[in-house]
């Protein structure tokens, strides 16, 4: 932890975007919490695809308590997805 804060520092970050797929979305998840509660003040983006279910009933909760607030979950299943960036362009399809 102490690599990251010293990164976000020194390169001045103020968002950070975690992603994962399957176990590693699973761990995205759990560094997202944690940079959340260790460094207040950072805007983070996590992008899990296949994402295990993670803790029990009250980790979820307090994860879905989190929506609107400095961590955005995004979870994607494995079915067919189109993702765009804003110039359009077509970048992956599953």
């Amino acid at each position: 932890m102490k690599a990251v804060q010293t990164a976000i520092k020194q390169y001045g970050v103020t968002n950070v975007i975690v992603v994962g797929h399957s176990l590693g979305a699973a761990l995205a998840l759990l560094d997202s919490i944690s940079l959340q509660l260790r460094i207040p003040g950072l805007s983070i983006q996590m992008v899990g695809y296949g994402m295990p279910r993670v803790g029990n009933q009250k980790f979820a909760s307090y994860v879905d308590g989190l929506a609107g607030s400095s961590v955005k979950v995004t979870h994607v299943t494995n079915k067919l997805r189109v993702f765009r960036f804003k110039s359009k362009k077509l970048v992956a399809r599953f």
